[in-house]
């Protein structure tokens, strides 16, 4: 239930955020990504992670490798995300959690957001 990593004891939980690749396919009875597409599109607009969970024997089903290769496809063509493994993600989250303004790590910006409602929805609005 949550779109960004967060720190649980001494770990950094880094939550799937799109419905595993079996439920997709098997429970759900999708054919292609169009579900994990428009879940990216609202996690990319809330600045969240975007985590899946695949496992070998669902992506052995024909129908479940070609959702998965397609989806990799459309991600591929993205621009503005951080294709990094989950250790990579987790040691980032830790520096962000430990930084101050002061910090020079080019990866962090520092400023405040606040969620506003908008229409039916909520946004962001920061720098």
């Amino acid at each position: 239930m949550c779109i960004w990593p967060f720190t649980l004891g001494r770990f950094v939980e880094l939550p799937y955020t799109l419905v595993q690749d079996h439920t997709l396919t098997a429970v759900l009875g999708e054919t292609t990504p169009r579900l994990w597409l428009e879940k990216v599109d609202f996690i990319e607009r809330y600045h969240g992670m975007v985590l899946v969970n695949t496992h070998p024997d669902y992506l052995s089903d024909p129908v479940t490798w070609k959702v998965y290769a397609d989806f990799l496809q459309a991600m591929r063509h993205r621009d503005g995300y951080w294709h990094a493994l989950p250790r990579e993600v987790a040691r980032w989250w830790r520096v962000r959690a430990d930084s101050t303004a002061d910090t020079t790590d080019a990866h962090l910006v520092w400023g405040e957001v606040e969620l506003v409602e908008q229409g039916e929805g909520l946004k962001l609005r920061g720098p």
